[in-house]
């Protein structure tokens, strides 16, 4: 993986750095008659960088059936992913991933907030990146022909986008509100970028994102669950997280308003993004969804587990009343969140599975590890499993540190008790029981039917506060001796 390049100094481009298939295309391309190949988009931003690159794209001047000609000629398979658009996607026969292959073109307005109304293939490698969102994203490189500086091939950049690289800054290619606008999810993305790059949107592209954002009603929900999905494993989420609370989620996930609402309501604003990172606001103070943002942003980047934080206190608003003496209270939200939390997942088309262990993380998250006993704890594992256990665990510890500059002390503790019953229920026989529903039905002489089932589920119990208990010889007896309630 190579060296991320220092703050302020993109890096020289090599032809060294592209995997050997996309060298391999691109000389297929320039080498024929009127072709040129560029590398495009964020692939020039990631290697500009210094940064691990997801995939390549490559841009020519040469029209599809042309490109498709020369592709297969040079033992790729194509597959026609968007003709309709220019683009093929290269599939190298040695293995690799894919290489999508556009042809040059202008566009007309987007319609449906997501396709051109019009494609018009072009030759001018400008024009071309005119179309893009920002301008650290509208780079061009021509790897394989001789460059006036240092480095390999052509950098084409019409926009700024390498000084805006330099000054680490997010700006939109020509007028901010009409490019959002073309595309919704582009104010996801400039959210997302900032928190994967650590950049910060320039002023006119943050006001244009904040107008546009009510867009993103009109864009298709698996497209805005991608984005999220990228943002919320993103390294640097803390620091925007007051634009993804505030801006952001409000338009992508609609039962958050009710949390923006609620705060807004209750404090008129007062409560900055600032204040909430100083730390020094009192626990009960701090805005809630600031709040279940910096709690992700805390958690080990684990899908499951920002997910589950992020929507930890969905619940909140609904449940808000305030005790005899004054102060405020949120009885049963974590009951109430988890139900929100799975109708949140669901509207983003999240995988079932994600959907219900995320669910079932806010319906714990409350759970009380510092007066907890081995056999709650065994419980615990036994209701989420090794892996969920530790999710919530290091949830609480998230929601803690994010509450209070104190941090959670108890913290070492608890995760060497949970180790500890983790360690119990997998040894063996303590991850299911010794005796099984046949056993059941043999001692006591009954047949089969929900009785069975509710021996074990007591037996089970038994298990769980004495794991010494689970063995053959031992249950049986229970069994035996009519013990086993």
């Amino acid at each position: 993986m190579a060296a991320p390049a220092p703050t302020g100094a993109p890096r020289a481009l090599s032809a060294a750095h592209l995997p050997t298939a996309v060298a391999r295309l691109c000389r297929a391309l320039e080498g024929e008659e009127g072709g040129a190949a560029y590398v495009v988009g964020g692939a020039v931003r990631d290697l500009l960088l210094g940064r691990p690159t997801r995939d390549h794209d490559v841009a020519t001047p040469l029209v599809p059936e042309r490109v498709a000609e020369v592709l297969r000629r040079h033992g790729f398979d194509v597959v026609p992913t968007g003709v309709r658009f220019g683009t093929l996607t290269a599939v190298p026969a040695e293995g690799g991933a894919p290489v999508e292959v556009t042809t040059l073109r202008a566009e007309g307005g987007y319609r449906d907030r997501r396709h051109p109304e019009r494609v018009v293939w072009t030759t001018d490698v400008a024009t071309d990146l005119g179309r893009r969102d920002f301008t650290v994203n509208a780079l061009a490189w021509r790897p394989f022909v001789a460059g006036p500086g240092p480095g390999d091939g052509v950098l084409v950049d019409p926009y700024g986008g390498r000084r805006d690289l330099a000054r680490r800054r997010l700006r939109a290619v020509g007028e901010p509100e009409a490019r959002l606008r073309e595309d919704p999810l582009r104010v996801a993305r400039l959210f997302r970028l900032a928190a994967e790059l650590g950049f910060r949107p320039e002023a006119a592209t943050a006001r244009a994102a904040r107008h546009a954002a009510p867009d993103l009603a009109y864009v298709a929900r698996e497209r805005v669950r991608d984005e999220l999905d990228r943002l919320l494993l993103a390294p640097r989420l803390a620091d925007v997280m007051a634009d993804v609370a505030r801006v952001l989620l409000p338009h992508a996930i609609p039962l958050w308003r009710e949390l923006t609402a609620f705060e807004e309501s209750r404090w008129r604003g007062s409560l900055t993004a600032a204040a909430l990172v100083d730390r020094r606001l009192r626990v009960d103070h701090k805005p809630v969804d600031l709040h279940s943002v910096l709690t992700a942003a805390l958690c080990p980047p684990r899908p499951v587990l920002r997910w589950a934080a992020l929507l930890h206190d969905l619940g909140k608003p609904r449940t808000f009343a305030r005790t005899p003496s004054g102060r405020v209270a949120f009885h049963g939200h974590e009951a109430v969140g988890a139900e929100m939390a799975r109708e949140a997942m669901r509207d983003l088309r999240q995988p079932t599975r994600l959907t219900e262990r995320v669910a079932a993380l806010v319906a714990v998250h409350l759970w009380p590890w510092e007066e907890a006993s081995a056999a709650g704890l065994r419980r615990l594992v036994r209701q989420l499993g090794e892996e969920g256990a530790r999710d919530l665990l290091d949830l609480h510890r998230a929601d803690v540190a994010a509450s209070t500059p104190l941090g959670w002390p108890a913290y070492e503790a608890a995760r060497k008790a949970l180790e500890e019953a983790v360690a119990q229920t997998a040894a063996p026989g303590g991850r299911r029981l010794a005796v099984d529903g046949r056993d059941v039905m043999r001692v006591l002489g009954i047949r089969p039917g929900p009785r069975v089932g509710e021996v074990l589920r007591a037996l089970g119990e038994v298990v769980l506060e004495r794991p010494e208990e689970n063995t053959r010889e031992r249950l049986l007896l229970r069994l035996a001796e009519r013990r086993w309630r």
